[in-house]
């Protein structure tokens, strides 16, 4: 390798980051020509921005001013405001620290085990669907990842034999923390919860599992005790239980199975850009697969499949599809796409592809399937129109339907349009046009 060569694959992580960190400063400048158009105009960041401002200014959440998560979001957002001196400059510098910190922390889960050029193929894809993901990058899931990705990271070492009592403490208060951002954030904490124990209960080990069980309710406990406290002592504490718990029980319960199933297929759907759910997906179908590998490689893998799996489900609770729900996903995908590609560039190569392929015939199975379904109730619906107006005009009639409707109709009904000008697609092009072409209507 030539000397220059060389000196630059010494520093290969140092200089992905740099450019993982140069993208991100590039994504979040989105918010800055118009900050407080771009930064505030999306709902929910909004939201988060004036509830913020509010409580620096010495209002009482959940008394002053209300709404229905759990606080840290919203203190984040005061000390944004406080950074920036009340512009939302300084809530935009959280994000990009919080988005900064989980590229970090996520190359250095994946890139001791597969290897630099994974890890930044990984990290470059997640990077390209998180615009598409997030109108801003203030949002609950947002702040999510970074501690997701830490989580990640100390399990792995737990997982690979560094049993530090530390670990458990750590991993009970970042779960508290991302419960206390949003609870369904707490994905990454459940398949801490499943890996670790099933290690443990493997092993025989029932005192240090009751010993790590006791140290992570006591991390969950501290982190909880001290963000919560200031609600109780402000007289907060009830409408605190109901705004981050009792409101959100009965807004869950709303869904339905189907409407849950919907929502996790429907985030495959918009997370498929780039090829990251499909790579993710025949990933994790590789990893059940492969035998022999390995055991770094074995449990990043793993780690990534039930994690993917266990963020869908906490996704899909309310069984809406808001994309920003599926930002919980990418610590995950990330995971597998570089798992993916390190499989693609090795004698497994076959073994990717094929799970690659069983992944897309699935997908377009389903989703065949899907729009069979509401190809049936449109065509049933649609029915009902037309059987009313054959019940309502004789056979030599014009019949008019108007507005945004079903072009199926007037195909259907086989009737002659009561106007040369049978749908409004041109009239909505220019306000000269529907001048010129009213007159054609009115005429016929």
């Amino acid at each position: 390798m030539a000397p220059n060569l060389e000196k630059l694959h010494r520093y290969r992580h140092a200089l992905a980051l740099l450019l993982l960190a140069l993208l991100l400063a590039l994504l979040d400048a989105r918010c800055i020509p118009n900050g407080y158009f771009r930064l505030l105009g999306y709902y929910d960041s909004g939201i988060f921005a004036y509830m913020g401002q509010q409580l620096a200014q010495g209002a009482v959440l959940y008394r002053d001013v209300w709404d229905h998560k759990p606080p840290l979001i919203y203190y984040l957002n005061e000390l944004g405001v406080w950074l920036g001196r009340g512009s939302p400059g300084g809530i935009l510098a959280i994000c990009f620290v919080a988005g900064l910190g989980f590229l970090a922390t996520i190359y250095a889960v994946v890139a001791p085990a597969l290897g630099a050029l994974p890890a930044l193929v990984g990290a470059l894809l997640a990077l390209c669907l998180f615009p598409a993901l997030a109108e801003t990058p203030n949002s609950t899931e947002a702040f999510a990842m970074p501690l997701q990705a830490l989580s990640l990271l100390l399990l792995l070492r737990e997982w690979g034999g560094e049993r530090r009592k530390l670990y458990a403490l750590a991993q009970g208060a970042i779960g508290a923390l991302l419960f206390l951002l949003r609870p369904n954030c707490i994905g990454v904490t459940v398949v801490y919860v499943l890996v670790m124990g099933s290690v443990l209960l493997r092993e025989r080990k029932i005192g240090e599992l009751a010993g790590r069980a006791g140290l992570l309710g006591l991390g969950f406990g501290v982190v909880s005790g001290a963000v919560v406290a200031p609600l109780a002592l402000a007289g907060a504490w009830r409408d605190f239980l109901y705004a981050a718990f009792g409101y959100n029980v009965e807004y869950v319960r709303l869904a339905s199975f189907y409407s849950r199933l919907a929502s996790i297929f429907y985030g495959f759907q918009v997370t498929s850009q780039f090829g990251c759910s499909m790579v993710a997906a025949a990933a994790a179908l590789a990893v059940v697969a492969r035998r022999g590998q390995d055991a770094a490689v074995q449990r990043l893998g793993a780690a990534g499949a039930l994690l993917l799996a266990v963020e869908a489900l906490m996704s899909s609770a309310s069984g809406r599809g808001s994309w920003h729900y599926y930002l919980a996903w990418l610590p995950a995908m990330i995971v597998l796409t570089a798992y993916f590609f390190h499989l693609l560039k090795g004698k497994e190569g076959t073994l990717a592809t094929a799970c690659l392929a069983v992944t897309l015939a699935g997908y377009l199975a389903v989703q065949g399937a899907a729009y069979l379904r509401g190809a049936f109730v449109e065509h049933a619906k649609t029915g009902r129109i037309v059987d009313a107006a054959r019940a309502a005009a004789r056979p030599s009639d014009r019949v008019t339907v108007w507005g945004d409707t079903e072009l199926e109709i007037h195909f259907r009904l086989g009737r002659r349009p009561g106007s040369r000008l049978f749908h409004t697609t041109p009239l909505q092009h220019d306000r000269s046009l529907y001048r010129k072409l009213a007159a054609w209507i009115l005429s016929d």
